[in-house]
C-alpha cells in the first residue's frame, strides 16, 4: 500500500509539480508528530538538555522543526532520484581519495547530521552573552 501511494505521489509530482510532494511530505511529518508522542517527548527532552534556560514551548517548537526538517532531506533525495536536471558540484573529494589511496590505514570521519538541530542552532547564545559549546564537537 505504501509503495503504491508513494509511486502515485511521485507520478503526480512529475505531472503537476513538486509542490504535491512537499504537501504530502508535510502531512506525513505532521502525522508522525501527532501519532508518536513518545518520539516527540524524546525530542523535547533532548532540547531541554540542550537549551535548559528556554521554555517548554521553545523545546516543543524545536521538536516540531526537527520532524519537519526531515521532509527537506526527503525532498532533496526525491529530487536527486526522480529528476535528471539537477546539477551540483562537489569539492574536496579528490583530496580524500588521494589520502585513502596513499595510506592503507583505516580512517574514521565524523559527519554531523545538522538536520537533528531542527532549525535551532547548536551555538545559541547563553544568557550571559557567551556562546555555548557546540553540540557535535568542533571549535566553539
Amino acid at each position: 500500500m505504501r509503495t503504491y501511494l508513494y509511486r502515485a505521489i511521485v507520478h503526480l509530482s512529475k505531472i503537476i509539480g513538486t509542490w504535491v510532494f512537499l504537501v504530502f511530505a508535510w502531512i506525513v511529518a505532521t502525522g508522525f508528530f501527532m501519532l508518536f508522542p513518545m518520539r516527540v517527548n524524546n525530542s523535547i527532552r533532548f532540547y531541554q538538555a540542550l537549551f535548559p534556560g528556554r521554555s517548554w514551548f521553545y523545546h516543543l517548537g524545536c521538536a516540531w522543526s526537527q520532524f519537519h526538517n526531515f521532509t527537506d532531506v526527503f525532498f532533496d533525495r526525491f529530487m536527486l532520484q526522480e529528476f535528471d536536471d539537477l546539477h551540483y558540484t562537489s569539492e574536496g573529494m579528490e583530496y580524500l581519495e588521494q589520502t585513502l589511496q596513499k595510506k592503507k590505514r583505516r580512517y574514521s570521519f565524523d559527519v554531523a547530521c545538522w538536520e537533528l538541530g531542527g532549525g535551532c542552532s547548536p551555538f545559541e547564545a547563553e544568557p550571559s552573552g557567551q556562546e555555548s559549546a557546540p553540540v557535535y564537537g568542533g571549535k566553539a
